[in-house]
C-alpha cells in the first residue's frame, strides 16, 4: 500500500509539473525549437556521453574489486544499463541503486559488500557534484552580488569529512564497527544491527586501497561529474543559449542533484520544473528551456532503450554461468 501510495505521488508530481508547463507553451513551440538545434552538438554530446557511462563502470570495477565481488567492466557497464532502463518509469535514484544492488550480487551472494560498493559509489558522486557546483554557484552568486550563508556549506562538509572517514579511516569509524557488531544499539532490533554491522564493515574494507587506487577512484569521478556538464554544454551550444560557463555549471549540478530525489517519474517534472526556475532570470524563454530538458531525457531514454535490449536479450538468452568470474570462498565474509 506504501508503494503503491508513493508511485501515485511520483506519478502526481510528474504529470502535474509538466501539465502546468504546457499550459503556459505551445507543443509546437518545443518542437520547432529542438528540431531547429544545431544537430552537429548533439551527436557530440551523445558520444560524450557515452564515453562517461563506460569511465562510471570503471571508476566501479575499482570499487568492486575491493569488495572481491568478481565482475568485469563490461559487466558493471551493463548493469548501468539496465539500471538506466529501470529508471525510466521507476523513481530513479532508488531504483537504480536496488537493481544494481540485485545484480552486482546475484551471482556471489556478497550482498553486504554490493551494497558498500553503491553507497561509496554514490557518495562520491554526491560530493563532487556538490564541490563542483557549490563553488561555481558561489562565485556566479558573488558576480551577482548576493551573500552565501555558511549555513548553505554544512551539508557538503559533511558529506566530505563522511568520505574521508571512510577512506582514510578515523576512530569514529571503529567505534561504529564495535558499536553494531556488539548489538549495543538500543530500541533497534539484533537482525538490522547485525545487518548494518555487516554493510559497515564492508565499507571498512576500502581503507586497504592504495592511494593510487583511492586518487583514480576520485579523478574518474571528476572526470564524470565534468563530462556531465559538457553534455549539457553542447545542448546550449545546440539551441544557441546564452549561457556563461558559471552558470552552466552549477545549473546543471543543480538539475542533476534535484532529480536523484525520489519524488519524480525518470526525473520528469522535477528537470523541467528547476531548468524553468533556474534559467527564467537568464533571460531563457520557456520553450529553449523545455527543449533544453527534451534534449536530457533523451539523453537518458537512449541509455534506458540499450538497457532495455540488453534485458530482454539476457531474459532469452540468460548468461551462461560459466562466464561469470568465480569469487574464492576464502575472501567471501559471512552474509
Amino acid at each position: 500500500m506504501k508503494r503503491s501510495c508513493l508511485i501515485i505521488f511520483q506519478v502526481l508530481i510528474s504529470t502535474g509539473i509538466l501539465y502546468y508547463l504546457l499550459t503556459l507553451v505551445p507543443t509546437s513551440r518545443i518542437i520547432e525549437v529542438a528540431t531547429s538545434a544545431k544537430s552537429e552538438f548533439i551527436l557530440l554530446a551523445v558520444l560524450v556521453s557515452a564515453i562517461n557511462k563506460y569511465a562510471e563502470a570503471c571508476r566501479m570495477k575499482m570499487i568492486t574489486d575491493c569488495q572481491s565481488l568478481g565482475v568485469t567492466t563490461n559487466r558493471i557497464f551493463q548493469i548501468n544499463l539496465a539500471s538506466a532502463f529501470y529508471e525510466l518509469f521507476l523513481p530513479s535514484f532508488v531504483t537504480g541503486g536496488a537493481v544494481r544492488w540485485y545484480k552486482l550480487s546475484q551471482s556471489n551472494g556478497r550482498r553486504a559488500e554490493a551494497m558498500a560498493a553503491i553507497g561509496l559509489n554514490r557518495l562520491i558522486h554526491l560530493v563532487l557534484l556538490m564541490l563542483v557546483g557549490g563553488t561555481f554557484w558561489i562565485f556566479s552568486a558573488q558576480n551577482q552580488g548576493n551573500s552565501i550563508h555558511p549555513l548553505m556549506l554544512i551539508v557538503p562538509l559533511g558529506l566530505v569529512t563522511l568520505l574521508g572517514i571512510i577512506l582514510m579511516g578515523h576512530q569514529v569509524f571503529d567505534v561504529s564497527v564495535s558499536i553494531l557488531g556488539k548489538n549495543r544499539l538500543p530500541y533497534v532490533p539484533n537482525v538490522i544491527q547485525e545487518k548494518l554491522g555487516k554493510v559497515t564493515r564492508a565499507f571498512g574494507h576500502f581503507q586497504t586501497l592504495t592511494r593510487s587506487i583511492k586518487l583514480k577512484i576520485i579523478g574518474l569521478g571528476f572526470f564524470q561529474v565534468w563530462n556531465g556538464i559538457l553534455t549539457f554544454y553542447l545542448f546550449t551550444l545546440a539551441l544557441e543559449l546564452p549561457l556563461s560557463l558559471l552558470t552552466i555549471v552549477w545549473i546543471h549540478t543543480s538539475v542533476t542533484l534535484l532529480t536523484m530525489l525520489p519524488i519524480s517519474i525518470a526525473g520528469l517534472g522535477v528537470r523541467e520544473g528547476t531548468l524553468t526556475v533556474t534559467l527564467a532570470p537568464y533571460g531563457i524563454a520557456l520553450g529553449e528551456v523545455m527543449a533544453l530538458s527534451l534534449f536530457m531525457f533523451m539523453m537518458s531514454f537512449i541509455w534506458g532503450a540499450l538497457g532495455g535490449l540488453i534485458e530482454g536479450w539476457n531474459l532469452f538468452w540468460p548468461i551462461r554461468k560459466s562466464s561469470i568470474p568465480k569469487v574464492n570462498p576464502t575472501q567471501s565474509s559471512v552474509q
